[in-house]
């Protein structure tokens, strides 16, 4: 109302408006991801980026607030604030024109165990991503795209034992990592015995000094 510069006149003839059902985020990213895929070819690569954010609040009742850092306090000085945490899922749009936009499809709560709950389950960044990610390749069933391929771009705070553990099939997940993280080679083929992994691989750090990159 405040949009359409109604808010100083009656809106007692609203509440019909109002009244409503509360918005379904789920069945809305559905239509965002059918309508997306008509600009994908089902042989292309469908790019999402993955991410946590925070809803500012004052109140200390709030469903799913707490206390968080405050991602605008300097580097040098971290503060506090009274915020809820989401986790956010965008689909990263073709370029053009040199320019690139990311649409949220979903927004998961994940609220933290110290969070004020009565009705929403404390969620980890990476629980919510394998939530989101299985939601994604089951409306790529759903609409013909079973073989989709997905690539999934997300930060350090998602380079965790557990999130790759529980990747879906059809999921390329490129995060960003510590430079000397620990890196193994898969087996090679036909190997047996105890081994879990196969030789030690470069760290990170190791492939920046490469003379070609790293690809």
């Amino acid at each position: 109302m405040l949009t359409l510069g109604l808010a100083a006149e009656d809106w007692s003839a609203w509440y019909r408006l109002f009244s409503e059902g509360r918005f379904d985020g789920e069945k809305a990213g559905e239509v965002l991801v059918e309508e997306s895929l008509k600009h994908v070819g089902a042989e292309d690569l469908y790019v999402v980026a993955v991410d946590g954010t925070q809803t500012p609040r004052t109140s200390q009742k709030m469903e799913g607030s707490s206390w968080l850092h405050n991602p605008l306090s300097p580097v040098f000085n971290r503060g506090i604030r009274r915020a809820q945490r989401w986790f956010n899922g965008s689909w990263l749009l073709p370029g053009e024109e040199g320019y690139s936009r990311a649409l949220p499809l979903r927004f998961i709560p994940a609220f933290t165990e110290k969070a004020c709950r009565q009705r929403t389950e404390p969620c980890k960044e990476w629980e919510a991503a394998v939530l989101f990610l299985a939601w994604l390749r089951a409306q790529f069933a759903r609409l013909g795209r079973g073989r989709q391929r997905l690539l999934v771009v997300a930060d350090g705070s998602y380079d965790t034992l557990n999130l790759w553990k529980h990747l879906p099939e059809q999921v390329i997940l490129l995060a960003r990592s510590a430079k000397n993280r620990v890196l193994y080679h898969l087996l090679p083929e036909g190997s047996h015995g105890n081994r879990k992994y196969g030789d030690r691989a470069p760290t990170p750090q190791d492939f920046w000094r490469l003379r070609k990159g790293w690809e």
